[in-house]
């Protein structure tokens, strides 16, 4: 008995295309997490060399994140219909 060798398929045959919008809402995205967190580290690294209150800043941080996920929530979750 004879056995068939099978190729295996493309990686490209298992992932959905992109189209060219969702291609550059992607990169956008990462330019935008690449500035935000290149902002952070700056200003954390200015903050610290002029004060030595690491926890605060760690605190404010944190406040500022959970902000912006509250501000983002109420903006893109729906409300379930009844």
């Amino acid at each position: 008995m004879g056995t068939k060798h099978h190729l295996p398929l493309p990686v490209s045959h298992l992932q959905p295309e992109l189209s060219n919008t969702n291609r550059l809402k992607l990169v956008l995205w990462c330019i935008a997490w690449y500035i935000s967190s290149f902002l952070a580290n700056t200003i954390g690294k200015t903050i610290l060399s002029k004060t030595h209150a690491p926890v605060t800043l760690a605190h404010v941080q944190f406040l500022a994140s959970a902000l912006c996920i509250i501000i983002w929530e109420r903006q893109h979750l729906v409300a379930p219909n009844r």
